[in-house]
């Protein structure tokens, strides 16, 4: 029984991990383009659905605490970006806001977010952005990312890890208590 549950609590760690590599490589973070410009990046998506883009952008002092999040205005943008997939097809998405979600960073970065969009297909993808202005200044950090990832990405990671971590504990003290009884066993009971 003990080294079931060993064996089980090391099947949860690679399940563990390999829900974190799967949704770390389904991420790509770029610096926004300048005007008339583009920048390129590769992602590899592991399950086809929705996605966003994810603006990070300083804030003043005066709007890093001093108005509600409702009072802000979306952030023009005049992005185009081209997902080119390994089998051929291209996705095209313009953006031409992004809406305020949150002050992070003790409120002095305004993470603002594009709307959600569809990548159709499961796969490699060269993802190219190009700005058709200078509404969004250059440099600006932006972050594609699984839209809602609440819905069932990162909680299966930690759920599977601490179930690894209860079968290691349980396989543990099963192998512990196994090996005191054998050693404070009577001599006339015969060990198999």
């Amino acid at each position: 029984m003990s080294v079931l549950c060993l064996a089980g609590a090391a099947l949860c760690f690679a399940q563990s991990a390999r829900w974190e590599r799967a949704v770390g490589r389904d991420s790509l973070v770029l610096p926004a383009p300048g005007p008339h410009a583009s920048v390129t990046g590769y992602v590899s998506v592991w399950q086809p659905g929705a996605r966003n883009l994810e603006l990070l952008v300083p804030l003043a002092k005066a709007e890093s605490g001093g108005s509600s999040d409702r009072e802000r205005t979306p952030m023009p943008a005049a992005l185009r970006v081209q997902f080119a997939h390994e089998g051929g097809a291209t996705t095209t998405v313009d953006i031409d806001h992004f809406d305020f979600l949150s002050a992070i960073g003790q409120e002095t970065i305004g993470l603002y977010s594009s709307p959600p969009f569809d990548l159709p297909e499961s796969g490699h993808y060269v993802v190219r952005i190009s700005a058709a202005n200078d509404d969004l200044p250059a440099g600006r950090l932006l972050r594609l990312n699984i839209f809602n990832p609440g819905m069932g990405y990162f909680w299966v990671s930690d759920f599977t890890a601490g179930l690894g971590w209860f079968a290691l504990a349980a396989g543990s003290a099963l192998w512990l208590a196994l090996a005191i009884a054998r050693r404070y066993a009577p001599d006339d009971v015969p060990r198999r």
